[in-house]
């Protein structure tokens, strides 16, 4: 028989959930032939005492630049789209399937994003088209002017022979920069290939 495999993302909170997406991330012909897979990310709208905040979670492809690139932009366009459309609850009726739900500005992306600091995918995902509808690396929003810790390759060299760098990001959207945030990475457990990171919104 068939083997069944379950891969993906996963949220959990402790605070309400208002409302959840799914969204699966392009997939282009890779520039050269390698193996990769679908991808995809999940975003849930919480009450955050009061104010609502969207977080997003994901895992772009590791073999291909031009799927990381294309998913890069997918996730920043969904976020354009948000601040774009932030004033459909006005015309939203009271009740029924078009009534408003909560979907705010104030977002939270966060995952493995296969890419560096600054790299052309992170470059990507910090450029804004119009005021307020981009995101900031929420590491150096906290830890001004410090290299990232490192979110991967402490203990397994054999996965990791260029050792100890980060791929594993937590960016803000410009609503919650002005905020107090703190970023913290947990480099003393081996339960993984890549480290614990803890983002904190005061």
């Amino acid at each position: 028989g068939k083997t069944r495999r379950q891969f993906g993302n996963m949220i959990l909170s402790r605070l309400p959930v208002i409302q959840t997406f799914n969204f699966q991330l392009p997939q282009p012909i890779p520039e050269a032939p390698c193996k990769h897979m679908p991808r995809q990310a999940i975003e849930v709208a919480v009450a955050a005492h009061g104010e609502p905040i969207r977080i997003t979670t994901t895992h772009l492809e590791y073999h291909t630049q031009a799927q990381r690139l294309a998913q890069a932009e997918a996730l920043r366009n969904i976020q354009s789209n948000v601040v774009a459309n932030i004033d459909y609850a006005a015309h939203a009726p009271a009740s029924g399937p078009y009534a408003a739900v909560p979907r705010p500005v104030s977002s939270i992306l966060c995952g493995d994003f296969n890419s560096a600091p600054h790299d052309a995918v992170f470059d990507v995902l910090i450029a804004a088209d119009g005021e307020g509808d981009g995101y900031r690396d929420a590491w150096e929003v906290a830890n001004v002017r410090q290299p990232h810790a490192p979110t991967c390759g402490i203990f397994d060299h054999k996965q990791w022979p260029q050792g100890p760098h980060c791929r594993d990001f937590f960016f803000i959207s410009d609503t919650l920069a002005e905020r107090n945030i703190q970023v913290s990475v947990d480099t003393e457990t081996d339960a993984s290939d890549h480290q614990p990171v803890m983002l904190s919104v005061d």
